[in-house]
Formats: structure tokens, sequence, C-alpha cells
């Protein structure tokens, strides 16, 4: 599959975001890509990101862990933000 291929499959699973509301997760790993997560409680959980395609809004997160899959997106998104906050310049 070519750059351009996953670029337009990512696009149409983004497009298909599920969306999760007022749920409680305990214990246990969630897969929390391509998902809007809203008002949901997430205690002593495993988040894992793949693409980083997710939003998070008005959840209680409680001693959660937040993890990223090795050589992913998402790995490398965050590497960017880490290099970033390094060198003390503001992202917005």
């Amino acid at each position: 599959m070519s750059i351009v291929e996953d670029v337009k499959t990512l696009r149409e699973i983004r497009g298909r975001k599920t969306k999760v509301e007022g749920k409680t997760f305990e214990n246990e790993t969630v897969y929390i890509d391509f998902k809007i997560w809203e008002n949901c409680m997430f205690e002593n959980c495993r988040l894992v990101a793949e693409y980083g395609f997710f939003a998070i809004t008005g959840c209680s997160l409680t001693k959660c862990h937040f993890e990223v899959v090795p050589g992913s997106p998402a790995e490398a998104i965050r590497l960017f933000f880490d290099m970033v906050d390094k060198k003390g310049e503001k992202v917005n």
C-alpha cells in the first residue's frame, strides 16, 4: 500500500469516528483511536493510541497510563511534542 492509499484510508476511517458517551472503564486496556470519548470515566486503565485520531471531552481519568504503539503515527506525534518541549518552545 502506498502512502497516498494510506492517507485516503485514514481519512475514510476518521470520517467514521464512533461516539462513546457516559461509559465507565475500570482496570482495562482501551484502544482510543477513531472514537470521540465524551463524559466517560477511566480508572486504572491503559489507554493505547496508534494513529492519534481521537477526541476526549469531559472525561475523568484516574490512575491511567497513556501509551502509543511503537513505530506508529501516534508515536511520531508524541516524539515531536517531546522534542519541542525540550527546546522550551510553546506549541498552541
